[in-house]
């Protein structure tokens, strides 16, 4: 079977050209077409750029890695996972199924036995009874820093 040979950088030239993206721009195109949607779709083009710069285009449903590697003749400076995420290291690009998010939850964890909390609204412990010696002892430090304050 042909497959499409991705370069290793978009072109530089010409108006609309982006050198970091045109050379998986095939594989975008692709993965529309078969159906798939940008996961980021109010952005106009489908990429977007994260806080540190790196720029990333993703979709909704999950990348088939198999059938890319079917279609497609990767450089050796972009790999293909197999759960399908393409990530282009030199110009700091990625292509990749964005899990929904799930939701948080403690099903099927292991019960674990601890003492419970006590509640704020519970009754505190009295103190233990004070035998007069906490302070004597101040008093002995007071009277040794300042004589005449202790007595």
């Amino acid at each position: 079977m042909f497959k499409i040979q991705l370069a290793a950088q978009g072109a530089e030239h010409g108006p609309g050209h982006d050198p970091r993206t045109d050379h998986l721009q095939p594989v975008i195109d692709f993965l529309l077409a078969k159906g798939n949607r940008p996961s980021h779709w109010w952005h106009e083009s489908g990429f977007w750029f994260d806080q540190g710069g790196e720029l990333h285009y993703t979709f909704t449903d999950p990348i088939d890695a198999a059938e890319l590697r079917e279609h497609f003749a990767f450089p050796p400076s972009i790999r293909l996972s197999d759960d399908g995420t393409i990530k282009d290291g030199p110009n700091h690009f990625d292509i990749y199924y964005d899990r929904p998010a799930k939701p948080m939850s403690f099903e099927g964890l292991a019960a674990t036995t601890t003492t419970p909390m006590q509640s704020p609204q519970a009754t505190p412990e009295p103190p233990a009874a004070d035998d007069g010696t906490a302070d004597e002892r101040l008093r002995q430090i007071i009277a040794k820093m300042r004589p005449g304050l202790g007595s």
